[in-house]
């Protein structure tokens, strides 16, 4: 019978969504201390961010049978998109179409996956099947070190490639709530 009472108050949920005026300060800082995203393909998307953010907000609320936006939904929404940001560059690929992108994304992939440092031969094993030859590989990781995406570290007698810039989050902690996320996503 709940069941019921459910179905008919979300087929009576019409007309606009409104944004209750707890959230407004929420939705002006998380606007103001937006930090873009570092990398030229997402320029279009940094623009638009805050117009995302409205959209999930809404849906948000709407998912939860209410016609306003509060302060948590801001909150959700942008948890969301903090961590959606986070995976885009991976997404579309670190280097997109250019000559042996697939071998140095598959090289950033693994590298982000270790605990020590890689040789070039433990990086040869993982992109062989991508390159015609061993100088190849030589070539993207020191096109990867001057770019700052990997760095030469020892640890013990183990010397080799580890990556170097690691995302960290620029958001305060109060306009993220991390626990409105399911384990899988929280650890990604």
């Amino acid at each position: 019978m709940a069941h019921t009472k459910t179905l008919i108050h979300k087929k009576n949920m019409t007309g606009l969504v409104r944004i209750d005026k707890e959230a407004i300060p929420i939705f002006d800082r998380i606007y103001k201390e937006f930090h873009p995203i570092d990398d030229h393909r997402f320029a279009h998307y940094s623009q638009r961010r805050f117009t995302h953010l409205l959209k999930i907000c809404a849906i948000i609320a709407v998912a939860n049978t209410r016609m306003h936006v509060t302060a948590a939904d801001a909150i959700n929404g942008n948890t969301i998109l903090s961590v959606a940001e986070r995976r885009m560059p991976k997404a579309l690929g670190e280097f997109g179409k250019a000559r042996n992108s697939a071998a140095t994304s598959a090289i950033l992939e693994h590298l982000h996956k270790c605990h020590m440092p890689q040789s070039p031969i433990d990086l040869w094993k993982v992109v062989s099947k991508d390159l015609n030859k061993f100088t190849e590989l030589q070539e993207i990781l020191q096109g990867l070190n001057k770019a700052d995406k990997v760095q030469i570290v020892k640890v013990g007698s183990k010397q080799g490639y580890l990556p170097k810039n690691v995302v960290e989050e620029k958001w305060d902690n109060s306009l993220l709530n991390m626990d409105y996320l399911t384990q899988e996503e929280q650890d990604s």
